[in-house]
């Protein structure tokens, strides 16, 4: 099982520049879905580029996407125009809340477009 708040407290204490998208970025905004993995766009050097654009780094705290562009949804600069803080509250198993930080997420409609995108290609499919 993933640990959202440690991946994301090593991405904040490493000031790494990012916006939380996918499950996790639904969740707060208040939804009730699961997620079982971080999805997260962020800036890309040259050299991890030629190597592509999309990767799942898995790691002993769970599995994070680490995505150079989002199709139907964009790249991590086109987000962050967009994007809004939200609370990211620090739960531990015993429920208890022992925390709380503000971290960047895509808003409600950038969060969107890409189901939005899959839905047409499918239709054109058919």
């Amino acid at each position: 099982m993933t640990d959202f708040d440690a991946l994301l407290t090593t991405l904040w204490q490493h000031e790494v520049a990012f916006i939380v998208v996918g499950g996790a970025a639904a969740i707060a905004h208040g939804s009730a879905r699961l997620t079982q993995d971080l999805d997260i766009p962020f800036i890309w050097d040259t050299a991890t580029l030629a190597r592509g654009l999309n990767f799942t780094l898995v790691t002993s705290l769970g599995e994070i996407d680490l995505l150079g562009e989002i199709p139907g949804g964009g790249t991590y600069e086109e987000l962050v125009a967009e994007a809004v803080e939200r609370r990211w509250r620090s739960w531990k198993r015993s429920k208890k809340k022992v925390g709380e930080r503000r971290a960047i997420v895509a808003n409600l409609p950038d969060l969107l477009a890409p189901y939005r995108h899959i839905q047409l290609s499918r239709r054109r499919q058919v």
